[in-house]
């Protein structure tokens, strides 16, 4: 019995279950394969990162060649691992994730102009594009965690 009464059954676990279990199993290998692919690419990024330029400069800190295969890797993954993700779970999760979206979504859209519009007004620095997309990164992550796990 659980706390609230229900026998939970005994005996193999049915093929529901199983599905699920296989499900799980693909996205937790899929966040795995997309997570080594970005700490690769991040390890390469700052080994191969040309200090003499100053970590202020930025400009031409990386070559050319390492640039445009970092983007080309970069949005394959994103492509191929939102692809592989929307076919690897269910209705709920779907739903999860597209309303976690859009709720990220409209934090980049409600922040991006208003800092835009106050640093035009001499209120505050120009915008920041690594900060923004950061908080539109982790506000998403949260709203998925919270949609998924609220109950």
């Amino acid at each position: 019995m659980t706390s609230m009464g229900v026998k939970m059954r005994d005996g193999p676990i049915g093929t529901g279950e199983q599905a699920a279990r296989l499900r799980q199993r693909r996205v937790r290998r899929l966040f795995a394969a997309l997570a080594a692919a970005g700490f690769v690419t991040g390890l390469a990024m700052a080994l191969v990162e040309d200090d003499t330029k100053g970590p202020a400069a930025g400009v031409g800190a990386l070559s050319p060649a390492f640039a445009i295969g970092a983007v080309v890797l970069g949005v394959i993954a994103i492509l191929w691992g939102g692809l592989r993700y929307w076919q690897s779970t269910d209705e709920l999760d779907r739903r999860d994730n597209m309303l976690a979206s859009m709720i990220g979504l409209n934090l980049y859209a409600l922040t991006y102009p208003a800092w835009w519009t106050l640093w035009k007004g001499a209120l505050v620095p120009a915008p920041n594009g690594e900060i923004i997309f950061m908080a539109t990164v982790i506000v998403t992550a949260i709203s998925y965690g919270w949609l998924k796990y609220r109950n």
